[in-house]
């Protein structure tokens, strides 16, 4: 489910850059493409770390509950 809602979320943000790349009179650059796919992998890449950092912290609460 989490691999979805990543996957999900990459997509929405892919379309908004694209729709932000061209939303003008001008045609996007390679480098504007470019641009975008950094910024999606780098939204990704903080994504991740978060879910995991969520992950360890539920481990460290189930661990004291059932400890008490």
């Amino acid at each position: 489910m989490l691999k979805k809602k990543v996957s999900v979320s990459g997509l929405a943000l892919t379309l908004v850059l694209l729709s932000a790349c061209t939303d003008s009179e001008e045609t996007a650059s390679a480098e504007d493409a470019g641009n975008a796919v950094d910024g999606i992998e780098a939204y990704i890449k903080i994504f991740n770390q978060k879910r995991n950092s969520y992950l360890t912290l539920k481990k460290i609460y189930s661990w004291i509950l059932k400890k008490t």
